[in-house]
């Protein structure tokens, strides 16, 4: 299938993955290539680090994702921090890192992310700003499929009462009833994220904190799709 033009993630954990399976890769090669390519499937993109360099034997694939573990006979230097890293960030990606290897020919990276715009279904969009309900509606476009807008914390409960939704996106800062006092109202089993303009953590209830002078369209929908599916 033909490579996506925009991958719906978190830059700096993807670059951070991406730099150190590269850097493996020349490491470890010392004639040959290292290649980097990108495949999409149904539901997923693949982005492979492949290299023709020393390779690990069958038995080493696994523990090399154990942290301070290097193969023996390797002598490149490292930590045997890297990999584990990487890993672990893949998984705070929803995705998945892999290796096949052979002995003398090479090794191929395989990172698999979670590809696609999220579906939402309802999601309830709690701000006493007027302006910016605007643009977040036109970020949600593709994402909601149905959006209900509420100028504060008391508009936002009533419909949550009254309607069946699956998502709350809220200010903190809202007249009368606030974001805070909202979230603690809430039923325990419905995600909420928080976006705000201010520097404060995110309060214990909320999935998520985006702050809106760092708001993006990517952004927005990564976090959305990472919350549902973790209340899936």
């Amino acid at each position: 299938d033909g490579v996506p033009a925009t991958i719906l993630t978190d830059e700096m954990a993807l670059t951070a993955i991406l730099r150190n399976l590269l850097s493996n890769a020349i490491k470890y090669t010392d004639s040959g290539e290292v290649r980097l390519s990108v495949g999409t499937f149904p539901g997923r993109v693949e982005i492979q680090v492949s290299d023709t360099g020393t390779g690990i034997p069958a038995g080493q694939l696994e523990r090399v994702f154990e942290e301070f573990y290097q193969v023996p006979g390797a002598k490149r230097g490292g930590t045997g921090l890297g990999l584990p890293y990487a890993r672990k960030l893949a998984g705070l990606l929803d995705g998945e890192l892999s290796l096949t290897s052979e002995v003398g020919r090479g090794t191929a990276a395989v990172l698999s992310l979670p590809h696609g715009t999220p579906s939402a279904g309802t999601i309830v969009l709690a701000d006493d700003d007027a302006s910016f309900r605007q643009v977040l509606r036109a970020m949600l476009a593709g994402t909601a499929d149905r959006l209900i807008e509420a100028a504060d914390g008391a508009q936002a409960l009533a419909a949550v009462a009254a309607e069946g939704v699956d998502l709350i996106l809220a200010d903190l800062q809202m007249p009368g009833v606030d974001g805070k006092t909202l979230l603690d109202r809430l039923p325990a089993g419905l995600p909420a994220i928080v976006i705000t303009g201010h520097d404060e953590p995110a309060p214990p209830r909320a999935a998520a904190l985006l702050r809106k002078d760092e708001l993006t369209r990517e952004r927005l929908a990564f976090t959305i799709r990472r919350v549902i599916r973790g209340t899936r």
